[in-house]
């Protein structure tokens, strides 16, 4: 990854890689900072491999810091700064690091982090005011200070470039090393499926940087020496004045956030998009058609998991002209294989459901000092992904529902997300979920969690009916809860282990 930051930084010095809050940053620039970032935690006597944090939104600074880490070889971990100090403090001991970066925002969290797990070291980020009261040490001074450095010779691909931790919706957040051969390898996969980046391409990146989601695209962009608009965050009113502006020709989304742009754009206002990327949870064919129709561009959907680095599969935007290819999420590339099996790892037959494993050199070796984790998800070279999903006769893999989501209700299996599915055409229905709740005669009833939208009302069997038409009878929602808002993690995902709890205390 080095290698390409070098190479495009040598044959396009001055074109603009980043622009940030009114800030641009050449590939140059970018090049040289971050071998000054190397050269200050060489300077910090870091050992080779150690961890470094970052707690903040996204910045272009952290692209620096990435890189920086990979010159000196040592590896960035960028922390989720929507969780609580207690799990920021648990994740930063399990990293084992000495030194933080952070952002203003983030100072006060950071500064408890640091306190905790012995950090020595605090960059603050944007703040240079800030850092005399905290004892931190200002960024930009840090860039001045150290002369930019050479990547250390000791460097291989299978070194550790980045780490993420998953989102702990099913347990304690693990934390996912990712080397340059991993992201080397994604890059020749999305290739190979959708070709490279045009090099005029500005791609617009407001999804968190730790998750895959969000990182993976500026990386990407680097080695095609292509530009970024990245956003702190996902403010709407931002995202419309980019997307307006006639400057962005690609956006990567979720499908939470595509629903939200069927309600705030018209067909034919936004006319510079080229392509939309989304992903991280599934998508309802009518926001998706609706979509569709009002930007009139591409659009690919990436399933994907921290573990595999980014992409899994892919469906293009011809594919997405096939209504039979809606609910798919596409096909691995020719240097990935995906495999369907049963509980005793046997491979289904097309068609039939069953655990999607996954076998590719962008897939981790094993979670960071976990080993039983490792060997619980990575069996004879596959990972597995605790999805449940089919492939068609022609490859085509589609997903079901998560292996621990699936209901057993009355003794037969019923997928929640078909249930959902049915239901998101509900025109009462805002958001929803369905989960399994206990129950002494079925084992689980199916039971739909539902906003609704204002001024709306909806019966149980008002529901049901509704749901007959295309639903079998032992799918149907038996029970009917109403929320004024569903848990979600960063990326849109709703809990539904968080929502289990809430929802069995109630029924």
């Amino acid at each position: 990854m080095l290698d390409r930051l070098q190479l495009t930084a040598t044959q396009k010095p001055n074109h603009v890689f980043s622009t940030f809050e009114g800030r641009k940053t050449t590939f140059s620039e970018l090049w040289l900072h971050a071998k000054s970032i190397a050269a200050a935690l060489k300077n910090f006597q870091l050992i080779e491999t150690e961890r470094v944090l970052y707690l903040g939104k996204n910045s272009d600074r952290l692209i620096e810091i990435i890189y920086g880490c990979a010159a000196a070889r040592n590896t960035c971990v960028v922390l989720n700064w929507r969780l609580t100090i207690s799990e920021l403090i648990e994740i930063s001991q399990d990293a084992k690091s000495k030194i933080i970066f952070t952002d203003a925002e983030m100072l006060p969290m950071a500064t408890k982090v640091a306190q905790a797990c012995g950090i020595s070291q605090i960059i603050v980020i944007d703040a240079k005011d800030q850092c005399a009261a905290t004892g931190g040490i200002d960024y930009d001074s840090l860039l001045s200070d150290f002369e930019p450095m050479e990547p250390i010779s000791s460097i291989t691909a299978d070194d550790d470039f980045l780490q993420l931790y998953t989102s702990g919706t099913t347990g304690r957040p693990k934390g996912v090393p990712q080397t340059h051969s991993m992201h080397l390898s994604q890059l020749v996969q999305w290739e190979s499926t959708l070709g490279p980046w045009p090099e005029d391409d500005c791609c617009l990146v407001f999804m968190p940087f730790f998750h895959a989601a969000g990182i993976t695209y500026p990386l990407f962009a680097i080695n095609y020496g292509t530009q970024v608009e990245i956003h702190r965050g996902a403010d709407i009113n931002q995202i419309s004045e980019s997307l307006l502006s006639g400057s962005v020709t690609t956006m990567v989304a979720v499908p939470t956030l595509l629903s939200v742009f069927t309600t705030t754009f018209a067909p034919g206002q936004v006319t510079s998009l080229r392509t939309i990327h989304y992903g991280g949870s599934r998508v309802s064919p009518i926001v998706l058609k609706e979509a569709i129709r009002i930007f009139a561009c591409d659009f690919v959907q990436i399933y994907a998991a921290t573990e595999t680095t980014a992409a899994l599969s892919i469906l293009g935007p011809k594919d997405h002209h096939d209504q039979a290819l809606a609910s798919s999420c596409g096909k691995p590339s020719s240097l990935a294989k995906i495999k369907v099996i049963d509980s005793n790892h046997n491979i289904l037959a097309p068609n039939e459901v069953g655990e999607i494993a996954i076998k590719s050199e962008s897939v981790m070796k094993g979670y960071w000092c976990n080993e039983e984790a490792s060997k619980a998800v990575l069996i004879d070279g596959w990972y597995h992904t605790g999805d449940l999903g089919k492939q068609d006769e022609n490859g085509y893999l589609y997903i079901v529902d998560r292996l621990k989501d699936m209901i057993i209700s009355g003794g037969e299996n019923v997928y929640s997300a078909e249930v959902e599915n049915v239901l998101a055409a509900h025109p009462a229905i805002f958001e929803h979920s369905v989960i399994g709740t206990p129950d002494s005669h079925f084992i689980e009833l199916v039971t739909a969690i539902v906003v609704l939208r204002q001024g709306m009302t909806l019966t149980l069997e008002q529901l049901q009916e509704f749901a007959r038409m295309k639903l079998a009878g032992y799918k149907i929602p038996r029970k009917l809860v109403f929320v004024d808002a569903l848990p979600k993690n960063s990326l849109g995902k709703i809990q539904k282990q968080q929502l289990r709890k809430t929802i069995e205390a109630l029924v």
